[in-house]
């Protein structure tokens, strides 16, 4: 979340501020380019969504959602996660603001503003250059 400290900021005590009911959905709209995901799944879903419901269960988790584009995908996978989990959170990014709307409450979500171009540059720098200095 370059360029973001305030954000950054609320999301942190979003997260980690005590809560016991159930839970916690953030969701956080703006462009492309807030977070990657590495593994990718090859069962069907079917059999990711039992793997997550026992992977969770339980147990307090963070889950992280990246790039969320329908409702109905929200609406799919909202039902893998216990409500009996006390204390646990979703963190949901997307560019679609109804997805956001049905995914959360309103409190919590967060919108991100377009960056400026210095932010711009150092998102791309630190993707495409993360392992060189680089100076414009």
């Amino acid at each position: 979340m370059i360029g973001s400290d305030d954000q950054r900021k609320r999301l942190v005590e979003d997260l980690t501020r005590s809560y016991s009911g159930e839970t916690k959905v953030i969701p956080i709209v703006g462009m492309g380019g807030i977070a990657k995901g590495d593994k990718v799944f090859m069962g069907s879903e079917a059999e990711l969504a039992d793997m997550l419901q026992k992977s969770v269960k339980g147990k307090r988790y963070l889950i992280v959602l990246d790039d969320m584009w329908k409702i109905e995908a929200w609406d799919a996978v909202r039902l893998c996660f216990p409500s009996e989990n006390k204390g646990s959170g979703i963190l949901l990014t997307t560019r679609n603001t109804e997805a956001a709307r049905d995914a959360g409450k309103k409190n919590l979500s967060l919108q991100m503003d377009l960056m400026g171009p210095d932010e711009s540059w150092s998102l791309f720098k630190s993707v495409a250059f993360s392992s060189e200095e680089l100076t414009l």
